[in-house]
């Protein structure tokens, strides 16, 4: 496997998963859960998958730093997209 056959299947099995975890808002929202807890409830959980894998916190930490940094760095359509979806079920 190429490396860049590495990377389109990590995309896809995030694109999978960011998916299953936006599914979250429209079964709990009506439900008068907060936005922002699904999300922190998301991470906890990715965090606490990689913790009971091995990962050192620090090592998990450095991972949502980089991710909120492609956050700081995203454009305004696309979270605007995901957002829309979210929002039609």
């Amino acid at each position: 496997m190429t490396q860049t056959e590495d990377f389109t299947q990590h995309d896809a099995n995030v694109k999978l998963i960011m998916e299953a975890v936006a599914g979250l808002w429209p079964k709990f929202g009506p439900k008068g859960m907060p936005p922002e807890c699904i999300v922190e409830g998301a991470i906890r959980g990715a965090g606490a998958v990689l913790l009971s894998l091995g990962a050192k916190p620090h090592d998990v930490a450095g991972i949502l730093d980089d991710m909120a940094a492609g956050f700081r760095d995203l454009d305004p359509p696309k979270l605007r997209l995901v957002h829309s979806r979210a929002s039609q079920a």
